[in-house]
């Protein structure tokens, strides 16, 4: 692991920051203004700590979420899930490089195709294969922001179905 006060691991905490602010919003549109925020800081925080794919998947990751905050459809979602492919397997130098390609995919589906609940529990099932990665890589904000990520898409959920059930009972 890096020095836990390097200028890569403050990024990295700096975008635990930003993914903490995002992932408590239930507002989706904020959701995905504040990851795109956050997706930057760690393209940053990956790229100083070497990690060619991963800061590259979340460069991706940046122009993917400002174009579904206007577009939401399956050919958009595949259309980045290629993108993140082609860069990814250019990119790669060993198979473990591939384990942001492929959260990236799978988290391009929950925030283009799904809404609500729905892409929050996507959203959660990717993070394993970030704390996967940050683990690989030694990253210390990646494995915190992921973990978090996991800890409070599952609390988030809780509130949105809390609210669901207090707006539909009756009086």
């Amino acid at each position: 692991m890096n020095e836990i006060f390097s200028l890569p691991q403050i990024l990295g905490y700096f975008a635990l920051l930003t993914a903490i602010i995002g992932m408590v919003q239930t507002n989706d549109i904020k959701l995905k203004a504040w990851m795109t925020f956050g997706y930057a800081l760690l393209a940053s925080h990956y790229l100083m700590l070497n990690s060619v794919v991963t800061a590259c998947t979340l460069i991706v990751g940046v122009v993917r979420n400002l174009v579904s905050i206007r577009y939401s459809s399956l050919w958009v979602a595949l259309i980045f899930a290629a993108i993140y492919s082609i860069v990814g397997i250019s990119v790669m130098s060993k198979s473990v490089d591939l384990l942001p390609v492929i959260g990236a995919v799978i988290n391009t589906m929950a925030i283009v195709t799904l809404k609500g609940i729905k892409m929050r529990l996507v959203l959660i099932f990717s993070c394993f294969f970030g704390i996967s990665n940050a683990v690989i890589i030694g990253s210390i904000g990646g494995i915190a922001i992921e973990s978090m990520l996991l800890f409070l898409g599952v609390m988030t959920i809780y509130r949105m179905i809390k609210s669901e059930r207090l707006t539909s009972s009756p009086s």
